[in-house]
């Protein structure tokens, strides 16, 4: 999922990159991403969570890496399947199942994401859940 382009009277409001192919293809941010499953850098590849000690494998294309070859920003949006559960003019809910053995590769917890995203007179509202060990 990612928000590519939010218009507000005619202005655009994000930094919009006009070929989403080549930014997919670069791992590029762009719009409103969902970092997942970290936001921020990891310190290299080697991470503990939940007593669990993962190796990532650096040349991983499910990997973002920064200048220095650290792992930042989770997982590229561009390599997430997310499945459409309701849409509509206003509004998308979809589903992302962590349950792909590359994706346990990287964080050896199953899960799903459900993503919301509501577009009122007011504003635009996204809301995301995560379900552990749910696939």
């Amino acid at each position: 999922m990612l928000g590519a382009s939010l218009r507000h009277r005619g202005e655009e409001l994000l930094r919009r990159i006009e070929n989403l192919d080549d930014a997919a293809a670069k791992g590029s941010t762009a719009g409103i991403p969902l970092l997942h499953p970290w936001a921020n850098r990891l310190d290299g590849a080697t991470y503990r969570a939940a007593d669990r000690d993962l190796t990532l494998d650096l040349a991983s294309p499910l990997l973002h890496l920064d200048a220095k070859r650290l792992p930042i920003h989770g997982v590229p949006w561009s390599q997430l399947t997310w499945d459409i559960t309701s849409l509509d003019s206003r509004h998308v809910t979809a589903r992302l199942d962590w349950s792909r053995d590359e994706l346990l590769a990287v964080f050896p917890f199953p899960h799903a994401l459900e993503m919301n995203a509501t577009l009122r007179p007011d504003g635009l509202t996204i809301e995301t859940t995560l379900v552990a060990g749910s696939t």
